[in-house]
């Protein structure tokens, strides 16, 4: 018997429920594009190893044989000497082993510049990653509001079934017109419509939070209202803004690179093999030789491109900060928007009070009129429904309230 009387509360103590917070992180988390960050850093990391290995010993190997028409031969006779000339076809495999020494700064010139490029790629996968954020908290508002016109309207619901009782007992007693009580049960059903209407809507929103989510939320999972909100951020911290940043420093990154080419390369250098004939084309016998020594080499043809290349750069870099001052731009003009919302809320707020207070003195006044048969059902729903709009509008004006704050703040990052 006691489990009986328990198991209305225990259903209603189980009932599942979410918050805003876990709605955003699950969908930022179930967001495909989340696993670009793991895999630029993945390539982050294998191009800044390639671009290491400049430092590691260069091996080439050489091989080749050719057929001369002609080979070096004395000039003259030496009396008493013979000299074997050099065979035509000859022979040589080598090995070309070198070591960098200094590069002008090229090595880590190039891996800044693979880091910023990585930061501006990763970057780009936030600023999506925030549209998703905010995708999700505007369906979160969307939820909590349709549960709060469900809630009013269940609310209404039981108004009309009151006073149907009411009516009831009047038509049972003469004093009241049949008519009256047709029309109240006729609003019942019209109320269970839209109950049911609304339902079905919000059961179509929490089909598509379970897409963005990936979670498994039921038809009756409660969607906590957030904590109300009364500080505003007072800079703009978007993810756009260090997406802006990270491109200017990408240009930096290639300004220093093309600095680099215009100075000289030093390398170690070994030279071994063998041939035939060796380093002395004298002898026609196969020989071991090597060669060691240090290798310079400086490329001028840069000289003529790098100024242009750097006007370039400079031009590019003031298009970002051209597009960085719009975007701010663009920000300011939704905050100042949404700050005028904000203020247009709570004006309306102050308000309500107000309204509800006659209304609820005309829905009694005309509530007496009916059970005394005065008035007729159409005029008390007349004021019925004028007294739930007004509770709608104010329990609305308090959600969209706390939405208001929570967008502007994102907004604003």
């Amino acid at each position: 018997m006691i489990f009986f009387c328990l198991a209305p509360f225990m259903g209603q103590a189980q009932r599942a429920e979410t918050q805003l917070d876990r709605c955003q992180h699950s969908a930022v988390q179930h967001f495909p594009m989340v696993k670009e960050k793991e895999l630029l850093q993945y390539i982050e990391s294998d191009r800044l190893k390639n671009i290491g290995t400049a430092r590691l010993p260069q091996n080439d190997i050489l091989a080749q044989a050719t057929y001369q028409s002609a080979v070096p031969t004395l000039p003259v006779k030496i009396p008493g000497a013979s000299v074997t000339p050099v065979d035509k076809d000859q022979f040589r495999v080598a090995d070309e082993t070198s070591i960098l020494l200094y590069d002008g700064g090229k090595t880590s010139a190039q891996k800044a510049l693979v880091r910023a490029v990585s930061l501006v790629e990763q970057q780009k996968v936030e600023v999506d990653l925030y549209g998703i954020t905010l995708e999700v908290t505007r369906l979160y508002a969307s939820i909590v509001e349709m549960d709060t016109r469900l809630e009013l309207l269940q609310l209404l619901k039981q108004n009309v079934e009151d006073r149907i009782v009411k009516v009831k007992a009047g038509v049972e007693a003469g004093t009241v017109l049949a008519s009256n009580l047709l029309v109240l049960q006729a609003e019942t059903l019209g109320v269970t419509q839209r109950i049911d209407e609304q339902a079905s809507t919000r059961k179509g929103l929490i089909a598509v939070m379970n897409i963005y989510t990936g979670d498994t939320l039921a038809a009756t999972t409660r969607f906590r209202m957030p904590p109300a909100a009364t500080a505003l951020n007072d800079s703009i911290t978007r993810p756009e803004i260090s997406l802006f940043n990270y491109l200017s420093s990408s240009f930096i990154a290639q300004q220093k690179l093309l600095g680099t080419a215009t100075r000289p390369q030093f390398k170690a250098i070994f030279h071994g093999g063998i041939g035939r004939p060796g380093l002395n084309i004298l002898d026609n016998s196969i020989k071991g030789y090597y060669v060691t020594g240090v290798r310079m080499t400086w490329s001028l043809g840069s000289f003529y491109t790098i100024k242009r290349d750097r006007a370039v750069l400079r031009r590019q870099q003031e298009i970002v900060d051209a597009q960085k001052e719009t975007f701010r731009l663009r920000v300011n003009a939704q905050l100042a928007e949404q700050q005028e919302e904000i203020a247009k809320i709570q004006h309306l707020l102050q308000q309500d009070n107000d309204i509800i207070s006659l209304r609820t003195q005309v829905r009694d006044i005309s509530a007496g009129q009916l059970d005394a048969g005065v008035t007729t059902s159409s005029d008390y729903l007349i004021e019925l429904n004028a007294h739930n709009q007004a509770l709608t509008n104010q329990k609305l004006h308090r959600v969209q309230l706390v939405f208001a704050y929570i967008e502007y703040n994102l907004i604003s990052g």
